[in-house]
């Protein structure tokens, strides 16, 4: 019986042992994951803000080859422009931030983080159009002269 005894508390003790080197690797394996999910998750900010920044450049240059209009017809939207070639908002005319993200950014493959409107802002020259991909990280679109694209990270 003595024996035995000895077998199986060896038995017992290797188990253990194998059990905590797994338990230790999968938290080591799923702690690289989160920190890598944040990694992907500023990089796709970063990228959708190169994308919108894209399109305004194009619009503002479509604008400037169609001679300056008021208004184009790009991509089955009619664009409304202000004298100096910028997308134009307005608080009476349905077109507020969720226009412009609409026509400036148009997500090909949704990838289960949607953009939302953390604040907006429209006056008649200029507006503030903030967007949030998560708490920690906004996109701000900011009509003064020109329109600038600003990815913030608050952490």
């Amino acid at each position: 019986m003595a024996i035995k005894s000895v077998f199986f508390q060896r038995d017992a003790l290797r188990w253990f042992i194998w059990s905590c080197v797994i338990l230790v690797l999968v938290g080591f394996f799923l702690s690289i994951i989160n920190r890598n999910e944040e990694k992907i998750t500023r990089t796709q900010a970063v990228v959708i803000g190169k994308v919108i920044q894209q399109r305004i450049n194009e619009f503002h240059q479509t604008w400037l080859i169609e001679k300056q209009p008021n208004y184009l017809q790009i991509d089955n939207t009619v664009v409304k422009f202000d004298p100096n070639g910028w997308l134009a908002l307005s608080n009476n005319e349905n077109r507020d931030c969720n226009y412009l993200l609409s026509i400036l950014y148009k997500d090909k493959k949704p990838r289960n983080r949607s953009i939302f409107i953390k604040s907006e802002r429209i006056d008649k020259n200029n507006y503030v159009c903030v967007y949030g991909i998560n708490k920690d990280i906004e996109i701000k679109l900011t009509k003064i002269s020109s329109l600038q694209v600003m990815v913030i990270f608050l952490t």
